[in-house]
């Protein structure tokens, strides 16, 4: 349930934020060009997003935690960012499926860092919104 919780904050959360970044406001609209709402916007990124978070994001993080559990850590700050480094290694793992999947040069698509941040920020997103909810849940 705090998998879920997290991943349905998150595309929330992210979606919003992409939403807002390609919201083009009223007065720097040009003629006879039709712009999304912001509204529409974000539903169409949460039409994408929830689905994907929960395939994709969710079994990432169970994966993450098998692996952490057979780690003992010597202090919270060294186990935080083990955690931050997979979660970011496993945003990298689905931009290269991605870029695998598409056609075209892979070398280049490598080198494509802006689209790797499409996938970094919401496992990060993901992972604290998950050290949230498991605060929220103990208390």
């Amino acid at each position: 349930m705090n998998k879920l919780l997290s991943a349905l904050f998150t595309a929330i959360f992210y979606c919003a934020l992409l939403a807002f970044i390609e919201y083009t406001p009223m007065n720097m609209r040009e003629a006879n060009t039709y712009y999304f709402s912001y509204f529409s916007l974000l539903l169409i990124y949460l039409t994408y997003s929830v689905p994907f978070l929960i395939i994709v994001g969710i079994p990432f993080s169970i994966f993450i935690e098998k692996m952490e559990s057979r780690i003992a850590f010597t202090s919270l700050v060294k186990r935080y960012w083990f955690n931050v480094g997979l979660y970011i290694l496993s945003g990298i793992m689905v931009a290269l499926f991605f870029s695998l999947l598409s056609k075209g040069n892979i070398l280049l698509r490598l080198l494509d860092f802006e689209g790797f941040f499409i996938y970094i920020i919401p496992s990060i997103l993901y992972y604290h919104f998950l050290l949230l909810n498991s605060l929220w849940i103990k208390n």
